[in-house]
């Protein structure tokens, strides 16, 4: 079993890393090999994305339908059977947004917008629509409260970021070659987790090309590192298992960032260079 599920991996990572045709082509071979007794759900559920991508309704309904009879009592038997009254409702859904004038990519689905690949600032809190949204630059917080948690460095690193714990701060989730399909459903998952779990609070949520093999996804507003630590520390737990179920370990990982450190790093390109940096500001943390 473990050769086959070293091979059905294999194929995990071409659908999530994009390369669709390959994916699904490999996916053939592997299942006239082995039959098809050998399936996870996180492969169904990205298998059925592509299908929706390549608005295939109809086959990614069977797919999705295949994870709530085989994985019932699962977090993506329960993701499965809301994407299949989303695929039902495409048409209608598309009618609204269209209405509302909303910017759209036109081979984005009902439930994935397009990634946003500009600037991103943090501002007063939004309602997450979908929508592209203009923000404003932050407002500097009077007398922050002092942080008495954050670990300060110990030994100064050369670098042109810098550390301003008090200053307001996102929540970074770092998507490491993963498809701007996916990229787009981990957004959703977020904007979802966010209004269940913070419901008496509005985040807003955008996402960053970075560079060709990352895409930041951007939290906010949180007044000060510590905050979005807090967040951190709430929400890591429940990643795996009920936000990005779909998505395995290895492919996004948690940090922090300001402004300051943002525009650094736009220039900079170099995220590696970043985490390495905050780690030693914030050692065991991330």
């Amino acid at each position: 079993m473990y050769p086959i599920r070293i091979h059905y991996e294999k194929i995990y990572d071409l659908f999530i890393e994009g390369s669709f045709d390959q994916a699904v082509a490999q996916k053939k071979e592997a299942d006239k090999i082995y039959g098809k007794n050998f399936w996870t759900p996180q492969l169904l559920y990205i298998e059925a994305v592509y299908y929706i991508k390549q608005r295939n309704d109809s086959t990614a309904t069977d797919v999705l339908n295949s994870i709530i009879s085989q994985f019932a009592n699962t977090p993506l038997a329960g993701k499965a059977a809301n994407l299949i009254s989303v695929l039902k409702r495409r048409k209608e859904i598309e009618t609204e947004l269209t209405n509302m004038v909303i910017t759209r990519n036109e081979d984005s689905t009902t439930t994935f917008t397009t990634p946003v690949n500009k600037p991103v600032v943090i501002a007063p809190p939004v309602k997450d629509t979908g929508a592209i949204v203009k923000t404003q630059p932050v407002v500097p917080v009077n007398n922050p409260p002092k942080d008495t948690t954050v670990t300060k460095p110990a030994i100064p690193v050369n670098t042109a970021f810098s550390y301003k714990p008090n200053e307001a701060h996102y929540v970074m989730l770092v998507l490491t070659k993963v498809d701007p399909v996916f990229v787009n459903e981990a957004k959703n998952a977020f904007v979802r987790y966010n209004k269940d779990t913070y419901y008496n609070k509005t985040f807003s949520v955008d996402l960053f090309e970075l560079n060709p093999d990352n895409r930041l996804l951007l939290i906010a507003p949180f007044k000060t590192a510590q905050e979005a630590i807090d967040y951190i520390e709430k929400t890591r737990p429940k990643t795996a298992t009920e936000i990005l179920p779909w998505l395995k370990g290895g492919k996004y990982s948690f940090s922090i960032l300001d402004n300051t450190n943002f525009e650094v790093l736009k220039n900079t390109k170099d995220i590696e260079k970043y985490k390495e940096f905050i780690n030693q500001q914030l050692p065991g943390k991330f």
